[in-house]
């Protein structure tokens, strides 16, 4: 029921796109609004690729009418970074997070929440992107010891011991 109601509104943003687009233009800040809508509907339907291919399209209107520094240019790649870091995409999404930071900073004062704020998301996106990478060699001689087992037991994972106790029956 819930996919339902997000499909029809993703259907009727969709259709306000096309409005939009015909009335001011595609590079309309009234067009930029309705990319970001639809890419929030988007990634919350499950189509990551599709959110960000538009909230990518919305950041590049943003920066072409205001400029590289402004706070709306900013909002738009706090939500770019959380469509990468929903995607397991942590350094990207923390690099996002920083020139977001940089801007605000700028434009509105390091104390302002909304610089506050995306810092502390942008210190989250890093942390997590240096547990992955962290992680990586181990998960790569993970699987390396793996084989090495399947290849020593003939196939089966393990050495015919679990911490259970018994494997009868397993192959």
């Amino acid at each position: 029921r819930r996919r339902g109601r997000l499909a029809e509104a993703a259907a009727l943003c969709s259709e306000s796109l096309r409005i939009r687009e015909r009335a001011y233009g595609n590079d309309s800040p009234a067009v930029a609004a309705s990319l970001t809508n639809l890419a929030a509907l988007q990634g919350r339907m499950g189509r990551p690729a599709v959110a960000e291919s538009l909230c990518a399209r919305a950041l590049a209107i943003r920066e072409s009418l205001l400029g590289n520094q402004h706070p709306d240019v900013a909002r738009q790649l706090c939500g770019l970074a959380a469509l990468c870091l929903s995607q397991g995409r942590a350094t990207e999404a923390s690099n996002h997070y920083r020139r977001a930071t940089e801007i605000y900073a700028i434009s509105l004062g390091s104390e302002h929440p909304s610089t506050v704020r995306t810092r502390s998301q942008m210190a989250r996106a890093a942390a997590a992107a240096s547990a992955i990478a962290d992680a990586e060699p181990a998960t790569e001689s993970g699987s390396f010891y793996q084989q090495q087992q399947l290849n020593n037991n003939n196939g089966r994972l393990g050495n015919g011991q679990n911490c259970g106790g018994s494997t009868s029956g397993l192959k």
